[in-house]
């Protein structure tokens, strides 16, 4: 199977992601320009796009200003909801005019289109923009239908997209592979269903309550308290105890923002405190709380400042709730509190794939030592475990990492994450990459994995995984057959397709559970086969529309030329 992303072609993925982080100037700077030049050789259709992108961010750098101040001549970009920002945008979509009487629903493709527009909006945020342009609205568009040209090209640069010029001139994007494409949909789609019901949890709390910091359902209320180690994927004791105060006061004082119409002040928490004694964290955690949002930019904020208290901001609230959640276990257990739970990640893990039969948990590491000493010089090599899925007679070599939250999304996201192999999910694929290699080239590591009974036939269509706890990276294929699973995609692929539904009624709520009733596996290197298994069950069939984006064409003019992206909406 084709990768998603190649993180071999190490300086197309940096230049992409620097690009990425300078949308708007990028293509501005000469020295920019000759390295992607010669990154791009004699593709001549490439290189009059950057002409062409080059061109317009040059006319319009003179309208614009990235100190981060507002000034008598610039207006700072801070917020697309504050700012409306959304308003300038001018891609043009439509949809194929044959899709099927699941993909009709008008909301569904309103909401998918305010979800790109809203995405492509951030790529204002921090800018200054000369006032006088910004009244006209043309330069804002501009500086808009630039951004999003230069995140396709990236996504050409890296290996997802094609690009060709049409007959009439017209430079077209298409998804280069449609299964890797789709599969990175699927898990998207997971995880956006994640967050609307974790969403509701919290909206349902608040409810629950009269008026201020209350509410009145104790099993909705630890419902909302156990998101953040859902999220996490542990069941750790350990770990959530050390936070379980301020994680506690932060879901209260969320509620008493969607509560109310006033700021939430010091005075409103000391009131609390009044009515509640031993809640004696509540008023150290606000003033947490407050130091840490106004540190975060501001579309990334769970609260905003107002009147020295505090009102919702604008991120959705469960990752707002997440980040904060991580500000504390960062201040509560140290730098290295990502490592902590990565073993309580493990024993989680391991605990619910051991109950089935058909699945053995193999608890050894490969790591450097394990090869001779010829091999090992500049040698990334680490996993974890080994999983066996007797079903299928696969072998998954596994590599563990906890991710923490990051503000960014989309290939700035992925970039982020798998653009250097020395860090986070890059060294993740980094480590478990060279397995199969050194397996055909170390005696002494054939012979470890024989001592823990993994066979010569197994060896043969061994797959490596990268397992995390990132669920809007979910089901990726990278190079040389290894994959990126988010923790529990990966057991409910190999077990039974298992769920919770949220149930409100009245102020009272119930978790309902419930399986496929088949206790059965799925090749984790065919992710084709674990989305059509999802989307044929009754109880998942609103996902059936995950690949709308397949479906979708969008449209931009920049200094008389036409440029589509055909299939990809993103």
């Amino acid at each position: 199977m084709n990768a998603l992303i190649d993180t071999r072609k190490y300086k197309a993925t940096q230049a992409a992601k620097h690009m990425l982080n300078n949308p708007l100037k990028y293509f501005a700077n000469e020295r920019n320009i000759e390295q992607l030049r010669a990154l791009l050789n004699e593709d001549k259709v490439a290189l009059r796009l950057i002409d062409l992108i080059s061109n317009s961010q040059s006319q319009l750098l003179r309208y614009l200003n990235f100190d981060k101040k507002d000034s008598d001549r610039f207006k700072l970009i801070d917020n697309v909801i504050v700012d409306k920002t959304d308003s300038y945008v001018d891609v043009q979509t439509t949809f194929a005019s044959n899709l099927s009487p699941s993909y009709t629903d008008t909301k569904t493709f309103e909401a998918l289109e305010q979800r790109l527009n809203v995405t492509l909006a951030e790529s204002l945020n921090s800018v200054g923009i000369d006032r006088a342009a910004l009244s006209k609205g043309n330069v804002p568009a501009q500086c808009l239908n630039t951004a999003w040209l230069v995140e396709h090209f990236a996504l050409y640069l890296v290996g997802t997209l094609t690009l060709d010029e049409s007959e009439n001139g017209s430079f077209v994007f298409k998804v280069k592979n449609r299964d890797v494409f789709d599969a990175m949909l699927f898990g998207n789609a997971l995880e956006s269903a994640s967050l609307v019901a974790a969403n509701a949890v919290l909206s349902n709390l608040a409810q629950s309550g009269s008026n201020g910091m209350s509410h009145t359902n104790p099993e909705l209320y630890f419902r909302a308290l156990s998101l953040i180690d859902q999220h996490w994927k542990i069941d750790s004791i350990e770990v959530i105890e050390s936070i379980y105060h301020e994680i506690a006061d932060t879901v209260l004082i969320l509620i008493g923002v969607l509560n109310g119409s006033n700021p939430i002040t010091q005075s409103t928490i000391k009131e609390a405190m009044k009515r509640s004694p031993s809640n004696k964290t509540l008023l150290s955690s606000f003033e947490n709380i407050k130091w840490h949002q106004r540190k975060i930019p501001s579309e990334d904020r769970l609260f905003e400042t107002k009147n020295s208290g505090l009102v919702l901001g604008s991120v959705n609230m469960v990752r707002g709730l997440i980040d904060q959640a991580e500000f504390f276990a960062k201040k509560t257990m140290g730098n290295d509190w990502h490592s902590k739970l990565e073993s309580a990640q493990k024993q989680h893990l391991f605990s619910k794939l051991e109950k089935y039969p058909h699945i053995d948990v193999l608890d050894f590491e490969i790591k450097q030592e394990h090869v001779e000493v010829e091999y090992r010089e500049n040698l990334s090599l680490d996993v974890d475990f080994f999983i066996r899925d007797k079903l299928h007679s696969k072998i998954y070599a596994v590599q563990l990492k906890h991710i923490t939250h990051c503000h960014k999304a989309g290939l700035s996201l992925w970039l982020e994450m798998l653009a250097d192999p020395k860090n986070k999910l890059g060294k993740g694929v980094s480590q478990v990459d060279n397995l199969n290699k050194m397996i055909g080239k170390s005696t002494s590591l054939r012979n470890r994995l024989k001592d823990h009974d993994i066979s010569k036939d197994e060896l043969k269509g061994l797959t490596p995984i990268v397992l995390h706890n990132l669920g809007s990276m979910d089901m990726i294929a990278m190079h040389d057959g290894v994959f990126l699973y988010d923790i529990p995609t990966f057991i409910r692929a190999l077990t039974e397709r298992y769920a919770v539904e949220d149930r409100f009624h009245n102020g009272s709520y119930r978790a309902q559970h419930s399986t496929n009733g088949k206790i059965r596996s799925l090749r984790l290197n065919q992710p084709k086969e674990i989305i059509n298994e999802y989307i044929s069950d009754e109880r998942f069939r609103n996902m059936s529309s995950y690949n709308l984006s397949k479906h979708i064409t969008r449209k931009v003019v920049i200094s008389d030329s036409i440029i589509e992206a055909i299939g990809v909406g993103l």
